[in-house]
């Protein structure tokens, strides 16, 4: 070995040794941290649960973040540090001894160009390699590594807390003092979120339907009353004095579940009716023959028109109600906001396709056809040339449960000039199905309905 510095030509092994050494820790940090930070957190702690000591270990650093990230800093900026300064201590006293200009020049030349490819080392391979490769398998490189870091993490962190954090903190306090400070909030904000969204959706980890259905989720929250209510003008609404079994075929008939129950005008809401109040009563035998509306209706909620719909979910949870009337500045009605509205509003409108006639009726033979419950009181009297009376129902069922009086069990039947009908399948208040007969001579559909033949 040549004497000197402690350097020579035979050093090189030794000191490439020493930088390679440097560069590995430093990589080996750097990709810890962005594995930690990309690792799906989600999965990691479902593992945790399950008693899997690495993904505690995970869970313990993603809690204590200032911890990891003062000590991976410290560390890691000490292993920058030392290579490069052995680099340049080594290449000059491999230099100097053989270099045929003075030694002082040798010197400034190894200062000038060891720090370039240190840096190129140190950044090619100490940093964005091991990144990158760490974010693309996070969640593997983030449970092989949390064990050793954290257990690094809680050795060192009493001495980087003392060395670096406590006066970090106490400059920063300085600071505050003399250019003033504003509060920080590390919360995320909407449009960041959003932005988070959009992008996992171009990357393929949202579909668009998720996508949107997230972004309504925001648009809720900005969403008033007045948005999304139905208007009064086709508010379905009641007379408190209306009897029962008058207005119960054209409740069955609109579909809802809840009315709007009113005294003088529709200005003057006086509570809800429930369907289900009303077959309930009619179970227990508590209803009587000429009761009215008010006697089953319930108290409802009234809102101003800019009521926050977040604010109408709550009042009807704590309410226990289903629908909210609307008031405008003269306490008159504006309109009826029903939890359906608000579900809407988040997953959009309910494909209701028109079904043609032909499912609506089918010939079954002899006279007779099979009929949904739904099918429109007009296409019926047109399709089988019939003459059967529209009131305020507009199906064959309300037809069905006006003559009858009550709701019918499968099998009753109800009788009108030469046409029987019969009730061949109910789901509770619901005729889903009827048989309808012609008792004397024949009974044929319109030419051209497009009725199949029976089979």
């Amino acid at each position: 070995m040549s004497g000197g510095h402690g350097f020579g030509t035979d050093s090189l092994p030794l000191a490439m040794g020493a930088v390679s050494f440097c560069v590995v820790m430093v990589a080996a940090f750097a990709s810890s941290e962005a594995s930690i930070l990309a690792a799906n957190k989600i999965r990691i702690q479902q593992l945790a649960e399950k008693g899997d000591k690495r993904a505690k270990a995970f869970c313990e650093l993603r809690e204590n973040e200032d911890k990891m990230f003062a000590t991976i800093l410290a560390v890691e900026n000490m292993f920058i540090i030392f290579g490069s300064s052995f680099g340049v201590s080594s290449a000059e006293n491999i230099l100097g001894p053989n270099a045929i200009i003075p030694l002082g020049f040798a010197t400034i030349g190894a200062l000038a160009l060891v720090p370039f490819l240190l840096e190129f080392v140190i950044v090619l391979f100490g940093e964005i390699t091991p990144k990158t490769y760490a974010a693309r398998h996070a969640t593997r490189m983030a449970l092989l590594v949390s064990r050793p870091l954290n257990l690094i993490v809680n050795l060192l962190y009493p001495l980087i807390k003392y060395t670096f954090v406590i006066p970090s903190r106490l400059l920063i306090r300085g600071l505050d003092r003399i250019f003033g400070s504003k509060e920080y909030s590390p919360s995320i904000t909407e449009e960041e979120l959003r932005m988070i969204i959009d992008r996992s959706s171009q990357e393929g980890v949202l579909d668009s339907e998720e996508r949107d259905l997230i972004h309504k989720v925001f648009e809720f929250g900005d969403t008033v009353a007045s948005e999304v209510m139905t208007n009064r003008t086709r508010i379905v609404a009641f007379e408190g004095e209306s009897k029962v079994w008058d207005a119960l075929p054209k409740m069955i008939e609109e579909g809802y579940s809840q009315y709007p129950v009113y005294g003088d005008s529709i200005d003057d809401i006086r509570g809800m009716i429930y369907l289900k109040d009303l077959f309930r009563a009619q179970v227990n035998g508590q209803y009587r023959e000429g009761d009215t509306l008010e006697k089953y209706m319930r108290p409802t909620v009234f809102v101003p028109e800019t009521k926050n719909v977040v604010q109408l979910l709550e009042m009807m949870q704590k309410n226990r109600t289903r629908a909210i009337i609307v008031a405008d500045e003269f306490g008159g009605t504006e309109g009826l906001v029903t939890l359906d509205d608000l579900v809407t509003e988040i997953v959009g409108e309910f494909d209701d396709d028109q079904v043609p006639v032909e499912d609506f009726i089918q010939p079954l033979g002899n006279d007779s056809f099979q009929i949904q419950g739904a099918t429109p009181l007009s296409e019926v009297n047109e399709t089988l040339d019939l003459d059967l009376p529209e009131g305020q129902y507009q199906t064959i069922a309300g037809f069905v449960l006006a003559q009858l009086g009550h709701i019918p069990d499968q099998g009753a039947s109800v009788k009108y000039q030469e046409i029987e009908i019969e009730v061949t399948q109910v789901m509770g208040p619901k005729i889903l199905c009827l048989e309808l007969r012609k008792l004397n001579g024949s009974l044929e559909s319109r030419e051209g309905s497009g009725l199949p033949e029976p089979a």
